[in-house]
């Protein structure tokens, strides 16, 4: 009875050493199988995060031609710009030299009014065209009256004329128009008793003006008349 007992009991240890081994090759198998589906989910995930790069790369190479672009656009623009600048302000300052005189300076550069101002003279006003084909001046008398040039830049002979007979209208009749050849250059001229407020039109043959007078500001030769006319009293 007591052998049989502890065969009984033999039996059942061996019984359950087995089923234990039994046991931990099966957890072997599942740690096993655990282990390749974790890898699986890492290299899926990996897989995943270099797909989204790659789809952010696609989408971010097209934004970044366009802003490259739009940048070398605003570059380019600004340049321009810039150099549009700097020739206006060279085409500007030549005005000062045209038709190789001296001695301007700007009494009101957006209007492009010069002045110019000598020991014992009363001072000039003048505009050069935005054609750079002519300049008005007008000058003040030392009796108040003014008188206007309006200089082309047109070689000729000294005291040579031209003139014309001009219809500038159907209710005007023909009007003799005449240009001098003052200092080596065409002239047209005219006086005024009082300040001119009129737009000065003229026209001789090929050679034609237009000049707005009533945008002009004739303060500094009013200034300088009475200037002198108070120094002379």
């Amino acid at each position: 009875m007591v052998a049989f007992t502890y065969l009984l009991i033999l039996s059942g240890h061996r019984k359950t050493k087995t089923s234990v081994g039994e046991l931990c090759m099966t957890g072997k198998s599942e740690l096993l199988f655990c282990n390749e589906s974790l890898a699986a989910c890492f290299f899926r995930k990996k897989k995943l995060e270099i797909r989204n790069r790659l789809r952010a790369c696609s989408m971010t190479k097209p934004l970044i031609f366009i802003t490259g672009f739009i940048m070398l656009c605003m570059i380019a623009f600004a340049s321009w710009k810039t150099f549009e600048t700097l020739m206006d302000f060279n085409d500007k300052n030549n005005e000062l030299t045209f038709m190789g005189s001296s001695g301007w300076q700007w009494h009101n550069k957006s209007q492009g009014l010069q002045i110019k101002r000598a020991d014992s003279y009363l001072p000039a006003m003048r505009k050069v065209s935005d054609s750079k084909e002519y300049a008005s001046l007008i000058t003040i008398t030392e009796r108040g009256n003014y008188r206007g040039f309006v200089f082309f830049d047109q070689d000729c002979e000294e005291g040579a004329i031209v003139s014309e007979r001009v219809t500038y209208s159907e209710q005007e009749p023909a009007k003799l128009e005449v240009l001098h050849c003052l200092h080596g250059k065409l002239v047209y001229m005219k006086s005024w008793a009082t300040v001119p407020t009129e737009r000065w039109r003229g026209r001789v043959g090929d050679f034609e003006f237009d000049e707005a007078l009533n945008e002009w500001d004739f303060t500094p030769l009013q200034q300088a008349y009475l200037k002198s006319v108070a120094e002379l009293i």
